[in-house]
């Protein structure tokens, strides 16, 4: 199972449910990459989904494997019926003109599930095993990927399965594969999952301890002041609407049980009135403290300083434990307000941005360089058909040639055997009438060793005829054999460049990273 024709994939259960023709986000959903191996010879086709279940795995080498075969499921091809995030969104497309297309994977059974022998124990413990076990027994799981990552056998394939009836049979569980083990999922509890659409609840989080430090003690600025400017600020700054933050930024945002409890404080918001720049003060000095927070999660999916300000107002709003509508407003226009002069002093930023700024690159150059190798293999492909047809054709021209040589060659030797004949004819008639005319045996024995000169002289003239046809033949198939050893030294020059343009974009990767780091150098100083 090669994981360089791995396509990344979003797969869910089909627990989702659609309200006004929209469809709403699955519950269950796990990120993972796709294999589809076609053997050709046999017409075997199965899809394998690999999806990570380490933390700490970064190369993909720790995950479970869950293997489809053709001839024990029902496929069938969708568009994207799924909301997805912009985060999903990028790792999905891999190419410019992605076409995302939903699978479904319909089977009765539980499919197979290889676990990598090498972690085995450690899968054994993994949070993720349970999940993953729940994708297995599913009997419609549901697998969104980008159509156009698929080569065009590939292609075929999935087109036959998703078309019943077909001939296509599974590859079965390979029992030589030294590097995988099958799992027994009869020993994995089953976990019940909650697969509902509403967001998880967050209103049994312990209560913060009296002893946490507040992270609002800068600049001498105390928790009374605060809600008082907050109080303050409300009647003197018009109200605008305040984004709600979503369940994924709530399920985001860090625990606040290192801060102490603020309801009794809420209420004097209402019954104080400080100056509105001590507000502006202790607003700015929170936003300052969460914006290395906030931050890389919204530069990995654009650069966009009203959402930059949307998610760090939900965590001031977090960090000030505000719950009026009217007071919620008052603080998101703050931050609205502070921000752009906060983002230039944070003095972490260009350890922010660099990282992304590789990790995009490496992502790039990745995706460039997975396409050019996929198209140099398709034409090394296309390299190697052509030679081989040419060489069925030149051998196909070599043996049409020999073969009529042959039949010329023995159509002569037919003549030259009919004509010995007819000279042996005329010896004995000669023979006969020198004898008849008593000529004497002298004469009759110059006669014979006459005509056997002659008739020897006509044999060495058909013999080295002959061997002239013989040597044009041996040079012409000398001939074809250069032809192929040269269409072999191109096939192997092909190759020389398929390895120096390898290196050439190996290089090539490694001056653009040393550009961006001489930009984030520059832009430092």
């Amino acid at each position: 199972m090669t994981r360089r024709s791995a396509i990344p994939v979003l797969a869910y259960l089909s627990s989702t449910t659609f309200a006004g023709g929209a469809a709403k986000e699955a519950a269950n959903q796990l990120e993972g990459e796709m294999i589809a191996k076609y053997l050709e010879e046999r017409d075997l086709f199965t899809i394998f989904l690999h999806f990570g279940a380490l933390e700490a795995d970064t190369q993909g080498h720790g995950g479970l494997v869950l293997q489809y075969d053709a001839d024990k499921i029902v496929a069938s091809l969708e568009p994207e019926l799924i909301q997805l995030s912009t985060s999903q969104l990028s790792k999905l497309q891999r190419q410019g003109n992605a076409t995302l297309s939903t699978l479904r994977l319909c089977t009765k059974e539980p499919c197979p599930v290889l676990c990598p022998n090498a972690h085995r124990s450690t899968i054994r413990s993994s949070p993720s095993l349970q999940r993953i076990a729940l994708f297995a027994r599913a009997q419609i799981v549901n697998v969104i990927f980008d159509l156009n990552s698929f080569g065009l056998k590939r292609r075929q394939c999935l087109d036959r399965l998703v078309s019943p009836p077909h001939s296509l049979r599974g590859i079965g569980i390979d029992t030589t594969e030294r590097n995988y083990t099958l799992v027994d999922l009869g020993q994995i509890s089953a976990v019940e999952e909650d697969t509902s659409d509403a967001p998880p609840s967050y209103e049994a989080k312990q209560a913060p301890k009296a002893t946490d430090v507040s992270p609002f003690t800068t600049d001498d600025v105390s928790q009374t002041a605060i809600h008082k400017g907050l109080s303050a600020h409300c009647e003197s700054r018009p109200l605008t609407p305040v984004p709600e933050p979503s369940p994924t930024e709530v399920a985001t945002s860090p625990s606040s049980g290192n801060l102490k409890s603020q309801s009794s404080s809420v209420v004097d918001l209402y019954s104080s009135h400080p100056d509105a720049p001590k507000l502006q003060l202790a607003v700015t000095n929170v936003l300052r403290t969460i914006l290395p927070e906030v931050l890389p999660g919204m530069l990995a999916m654009s650069i966009n300083l009203e959402g930059i300000a949307g998610a760090a107002a939900n965590k001031v709003l977090d960090r000030l434990r505000v719950d009026s509508p009217e007071l919620r407003t008052v603080v998101v226009t703050v931050v609205r307000n502070a921000l752009p002069q906060v983002l230039l002093d944070v003095p972490s930023l260009d350890n922010i941005l660099k990282p992304l700024a590789e990790a995009a690159l490496d992502k790039h150059f990745d995706d460039a360089l997975w396409r050019a190798e996929d198209g140099l293999e398709e034409t090394s492909n296309n390299n190697r058909t052509d030679l081989e047809l040419i060489s069925k054709d030149k051998l196909h021209d070599f043996n049409v040639t020999v073969d009529e040589k042959i039949e010329e060659a023995e159509a002569k030797i037919s003549e030259v055997v009919d004509g010995l004949k007819d000279q042996a004819d005329l010896v004995f008639h000669e023979i006969h009438e020198r004898l008849a005319g008593l000529n004497g045996i002298n004469g009759l024995k110059n006669g014979i060793g006459d005509l056997l000169r002659k008739e020897e002289e006509k044999m060495d003239e058909m013999r080295e005829k002959i061997q002239r046809e013989r040597r044009k033949l041996k040079r012409t198939k000398e001939g074809l054999k250069w032809k192929l050893e040269l269409m072999g030294m191109e096939r192997k020059k092909l190759e020389k460049e398929r390895k120096r343009a390898r290196r050439e974009r190996k290089r090539m990767k490694k001056e653009r990273l040393r550009s961006a780091d001489s930009g984030f150098q520059s832009r430092r100083r």
